[in-house]
């Protein structure tokens, strides 16, 4: 049969045909990050712009928290514990929108070859609605809770005026009234006069907001790209199911009618109902075929999108979930020594309020990868569910095939190491 020539060679332009776009499947993220100039889409000049700005701003967290830690090492230990949580923390956001500026081409081709869903976009399109819009969900949630620790960090040193706890820092010598900053700073006398102040305030403000945002955007392109591949595993599931089972009466009747029509137009009289039997089973068994030739296809530029999500990862998410934990646990040391001194309430909230957004993120790759690992699973099952022993001895072997490739699940592992799932 000429249909086994090509059955296991999917094409980059059957795949690409799909309805959906790459910006509709990463859903707002895209549209945010080509605004701050950093997704293909902007002009030129504004996305160099754009981009500069951004590492700029990066590289400001980074450098704020530095220079406290080098220029005034006789603070306390606690200003001195939170200027090296937010050191760490802004690396980290470093690390992450550099890893992301590296691989952007990737994910941009990653992204448009799950657009549609690959050969058949029309068919499991509800599947997919809803993982997208799972995806939206946790962009919100995300961003929900992100939302207060900003707050807290911008808005501390207006809720504690100068004076208070926060405000006032010793020396070796005597204690100096200073004006505080929503994130730790060396600020010397010049700048803590008006405007330079609220021009380093603002500074402050802007550079956090930028880096935090732009963190989320970057990681929930990673987090839509792994919810999009168990889409199509879910897709892929149910239409092995039901293109293995039987044709439906409907299709049948259909298949009837019109090879009596074609027996009528050859022979001109009346149609043998044993003639018309063979070749209605062999149109059924060529359908079912057919059916499966492009499940295995689909197969097939999903096992490709895996391999490639996970070598996109394999070291941005490795060392990013190093990270998180190494920030995880400055967290625990900053909370427990801020609870041992008399500070105000508000710098005790913004870094607890901090914690639950490293541990929503680590764990949702670990959710997500999860859900690719049953969805997987789930390919034998749904094979072995349909009605394959009608078929023929082609569709058997093709069948038998694709049976033995999903007994492998499908996995995501980072640093050839750690397995994205429950267990990690």
């Amino acid at each position: 049969m000429s249909i086994s020539l090509f059955v296991f060679r999917p094409t980059l332009e059957a795949v690409v045909c799909g309805m959906e776009t790459a910006d509709q499947l990463l859903g707002p993220s895209a549209s945010a990050l080509r605004l701050l100039g950093v997704w293909p889409g902007a002009a030129s000049t504004s996305a160099a712009v754009g981009t500069c700005w951004v590492c700029g701003c990066y590289l400001a967290l980074v450098a704020f928290a530095a220079s406290q830690l080098l220029a005034e090492p006789w603070r306390p230990l606690e200003e001195l514990a939170i200027a090296a949580l937010v050191f760490v923390t802004s690396a980290s956001f470093t690390f992450k929108g550099a890893m992301f500026l590296k691989y952007r081409p990737r994910l941009l081709k990653l992204a448009t070859l799950l657009c549609g869903g690959g050969l058949r976009s029309a068919v499991g399109a509800e599947t997919r609605r809803r993982y997208r819009e799972r995806g939206r969900k946790v962009f919100i949630y995300l961003q929900a809770i992100l939302s207060v620790p900003t707050l807290l960090w911008a808005l501390q040193p207006l809720l504690v005026p100068p004076g208070g706890s926060a405000a006032i820092v010793w020396n070796a010598t005597a204690a100096v009234r200073m004006r505080s900053t929503p994130l730790p700073m060396w600020l010397p006398p010049v700048l803590q006069r008006s405007p330079t102040y609220e021009l380093v305030y603002g500074l402050q403000v802007a550079s956090m907001l930028v880096v935090l945002q732009t963190s989320v955007f970057t990681g929930i392109f990673f987090l839509v790209l792994m919810l999009s591949i168990a889409a199509e595993l879910h897709v892929l599931n149910d239409n092995i199911a039901r293109n293995s089972t039987l044709l439906s009466n409907s299709s049948r009747q259909q298949l009837s009618s019109f090879t009596m029509e074609m027996h009528h137009a050859s022979e001109g009289g009346p149609t043998n109902d044993s003639a018309v039997a063979n070749f209605d089973r062999k149109l059924f068994l060529q359908q079912m075929y057919s059916d499966l030739v492009k499940n295995i296809r689909h197969h097939q530029l999903i096992i490709k999108c895996v391999k490639e999500l996970e070598a996109i990862m394999n070291l941005p998410i490795f060392v990013l979930l190093f990270l998180h934990m190494v920030n995880i646990c400055a967290q625990i040391f900053v909370t427990s020594l801020l609870l041992q001194k008399d500070n105000d309430s508000t710098t005790m909230f913004k870094v607890l309020f901090t914690l639950p957004i490293y541990l929503y993120e680590t764990g949702l790759y670990c959710v997500f990868g999860q859900i690719i690992i049953d969805q997987s699973e789930r390919l034998s099952n749904s094979a072995y569910s349909g009605a394959w022993l009608q078929g023929d001895v082609t569709f058997r072997r093709a069948m038998l095939l694709l049976v033995s490739r999903a007994a492998r699940p499908l996995t995501l592992t980072v640093g050839k190491t750690y397995t994205l799932s429950r267990h990690t």
